[in-house]
């Protein structure tokens, strides 16, 4: 009786956790991170061990460890994982996975707003970001868009929006439009 207590204790403690064979490589790096992800290299369920004997591609395995560190809300962890360390321009965030996919991540896991707009400065192009703006309540980098844009007919739209019609961005955006150096708009009215 006590092998069969020992048995389902351990069942019970494994059924926590689901089993990773016959999943996919980005499956396992996935969990790997929800669960592993600062193991010392060493050990061999370590995630950075993980990686290395799935040889997976980095763009993938980054995405996955991010999305697993956002679902367990580790903004900090995130932020070390994508930014590199260079001798003459300091700490930049660089990820190897897609900026926007990133930013996706992140707002669908509500990560601090800071952290949101330092991954979407990096996407390209112009309309991509701005489109990831607006998803992402970004209303700084959708005026500061549209204003690069000269896009007067957007920017008037976009002031008219209920979050941004109650807020301080309304009275940007008024100041931007009625402002003599910004009188080359491409589309005013």
């Amino acid at each position: 009786t006590t092998t069969t207590a020992t048995k389902s204790a351990a069942s019970s403690a494994s059924t926590n956790r689901p089993s990773l064979l016959f999943t996919s490589a980005t499956t396992t790096v996935f969990y790997s991170a929800l669960f592993h992800f600062n193991d010392k290299e060493t050990q061999i369920g370590s995630h950075s061990s993980v990686i290395k004997a799935l040889e997976m591609d980095e763009r993938q395995s980054q995405t996955a460890t991010i999305r697993a560190l956002a679902q367990n809300k580790q903004w900090d962890a995130i932020e070390a994982y994508v930014t590199v360390k260079s001798l003459f321009r300091g700490n930049r965030i660089t990820p190897k996975a897609f900026p926007q996919t990133l930013v996706v991540v992140l707002y669908r896991h509500k990560a601090p707003q800071e952290l949101i707009l330092r991954v979407l400065e990096l996407v390209k192009p112009l309309e991509l970001k701005l489109s990831l703006a607006k998803q992402t309540h970004s209303h700084e980098v959708v005026i500061s868009i549209l204003t690069e844009m000269k896009d007067a007919h957007q920017l008037q739209q976009y002031s008219l929006k209920e979050e941004v019609r109650q807020s301080v961005h309304a009275h940007k955006i008024y100041s931007i439009l009625r402002n003599p150096a910004n009188a080359k708009w491409t589309n005013s009215s």
